[in-house]
């Protein structure tokens, strides 16, 4: 780590924040956690009766990897006009959501009938509720990407979550029943 540090302050390293991400080739639900608690929809979900607790309190920043990897395309390209081109840059998406809001998000996506994400999962406002081993964080997890945009000269126009997330779970659950 060191070494990444010391490149970073002579001017010959960049450090890129992503939060949490999404790909639209993903064949396993947990290779994205924005993907994973589709889990609960699977055919293979056990029904006992007892409803998985998804968080609905934090709000997260869902980001396309095909989105980051187009601003990692403009990064690049800057560092080939800009040799001083260095530091510490955030990427992320500017729409917000919670796990749950993105499940029934997702579900609507899918023409999954709210009854089913009902019977199946539910949102928990504590965020202990959801997961009780998780560390703590903080409510809203915006990254500020104001630098990134600065040094770039422009801001990117991300993909809507909407429309990138239908990419993203198209196929369900047959896509992902191999690699759950």
């Amino acid at each position: 780590m060191n070494d990444a540090t010391n490149n970073v302050s002579e001017g010959r390293g960049i450090i890129v924040r992503v939060p949490l991400l999404y790909g639209e080739d993903c064949v396993k639900l947990d290779e994205a956690p924005a993907l994973e608690m589709l889990k609960v929809l699977l055919p293979s979900s056990s029904t006992t009766g007892t409803k998985k607790k998804i968080d609905d309190w934090a709000l997260r920043f869902p980001t396309s990897c095909e989105d980051v990897a187009r601003v990692l395309k403009l990064m690049i390209d800057h560092a080939f006009v800009d040799n001083q081109f260095a530091g510490t840059y955030h990427v992320a998406s500017p729409y917000g959501i919670t796990k749950f809001g993105l499940l029934q998000l997702q579900s609507r996506l899918l023409n999954i009938s709210k009854d089913e994400v009902d019977d199946r999962a539910e949102g928990a406002d504590d965020p202990k509720a959801a997961n009780p081993s998780a560390a703590p964080r903080p409510q809203c997890t915006q990254l500020n990407c104001d630098d990134t945009w600065a040094v770039l000269g422009k801001t990117f126009e991300f993909a809507p979550l909407e429309e990138a997330m239908g990419r993203a779970t198209q196929g369900f659950p047959k896509r992902f029943l191999d690699g759950t």
